[in-house]
């Protein structure tokens, strides 16, 4: 009886010891997430089976990090991520863009504005978006060149071994650059060109927006506001719901089939209460948005949809209309990344009809646009309410 007691200890401690990150986090993200896969867990599994024969090569935390990386990108929610608890602040020192396949430059750098980049750090361009891009679902596709422009700066960072120097390579010059801080944009910016507003939503991320908000929408006396969220990686909720309902003086739930906020606006954010009395304003909205409107932004631009609140210029969304939320955080102890995943979901308005928001001027800017410093989308949303 003792010796078999002591083969079931062996067992035991040799299974936990070949118990590895990936193991682990596969785990989480199957119990710890409902729908974690968006419906794609066939996807899911074969890139399980990819990553196995990897795992045994991993040494160092950035090895870790290209692993789970794809396994993260296979669930199809942008809500799973993988990072490091303590990286460094500083990203790739050149803002970029992914155009036909090909990464380019897009600020001025010895000359370099414009030019395709070919290599960084000795890893051809080509084999990078492979890596970039490996574990994302064929659905996807349509949307990768987009959203990893956006991301692209953290992205290389991460993949080097989170080092601060860039050897990059272009057609005709070899120069080394050291990382650049986190830039961020200013949350709110509002502007009147002739009669029509311009409101710029960075982010979602703080309740003095609504106020900022309420009393930008009144100093349109048109009622034609142009609501630019492109890039908008979300924030809160609340905002979201307060924001909508500063807009249309109605009650609005976040969630279809659930009453998110069942007492409305009042019981969560009074400082909308000054609302009550006032008469519904005609508005000509329109909003802008992208494929890197992400989160809140996107309950946001699905909400203004469904409800026909104006119309949407720029790119289809790549959100779906199953939002994951609450997110929880892990670390892994073999790599001490840490796993970022959402513990529940809620459906956004048109889930019961399957109805993802469509855009209805679609307009996409080209690597020629941006280094002309040409704000197309911008530019057609103008024109439409000028006419």
């Amino acid at each position: 009886m003792k010796i078999l007691i002591v083969l079931w200890l062996l067992i035991s401690i040799s299974a936990q010891a070949q118990e590895t990150d990936l193991d682990r986090a596969i785990a989480e993200i199957r119990n710890s997430t409902p729908y974690p896969f968006s419906g794609n867990e066939k996807h899911f599994e074969r890139t399980i089976d990819s990553l196995m024969g990897v795992v045994p090569m991993a040494e160092s935390e950035a090895d870790w990090y290209r692993i789970l990386r794809p396994l993260v990108l296979s669930t199809g929610d942008a809500h799973f991520g993988v990072r490091r608890k303590l990286s460094s602040t500083l990203l790739f020192p050149y803002e970029l863009w992914i155009e036909n396949n090909k990464i380019f430059i897009l600020e001025e750098i010895e000359g370099q504005k414009g030019r395709e980049l070919l290599a960084v750090n000795g890893v051809s361009s080509d084999s990078l978006l492979v890596v970039i891009w490996k574990g994302c679902l064929p659905a996807m596709l349509p949307f990768l060149e987009r959203r990893t422009a956006k991301a692209i700066g953290r992205f290389l960072h991460d993949y080097f071994d989170w080092k601060d120097q860039f050897e990059m390579v272009t057609p005709n010059l070899n120069w080394t650059a050291t990382g650049k801080a986190q830039a961020w944009e200013e949350s709110v910016n509002f502007k009147v060109v002739e009669d029509i507003g311009i409101l710029r939503l960075a982010d979602l991320q703080f309740e003095e927006m609504v106020y900022q908000w309420a009393d930008m929408v009144e100093k349109v006396p048109s009622g034609k506001l142009i609501i630019d969220i492109r890039g908008n990686l979300g924030g809160s909720d609340l905002i979201v719901k307060g924001l909508l309902e500063v807009l249309t003086r109605e009650k609005f739930n976040l969630a279809e089939g659930i009453d998110y906020f069942s007492e409305g606006v009042k019981s969560y954010m009074p400082i909308l209460e000054f609302q009550e009395g006032k008469a519904k304003r005609d508005l000509n909205l329109v909003l802008l948005a992208d494929v890197c409107t992400y989160s809140e932004a996107h309950i946001f631009r699905q909400i203004f949809e469904h409800h026909k609140l104006g119309i949407v210029i720029g790119e289809d969304p790549s959100e779906g209309l199953r939002i994951g939320r609450q997110l929880k955080g892990t670390v892994l102890p073999e790599s001490g990344l840490e796993l970022v995943f959402p513990t529940i979901n809620y459906r956004i308005p048109g889930f019961e009809q399957e109805r993802i928001s469509k855009t209805d001027l679609i307009v996409k800017p080209t690597l020629q646009d941006l280094l002309e410093g040409k704000d197309v989308a911008l530019q057609k949303a103008l024109d439409y309410l000028k006419n």
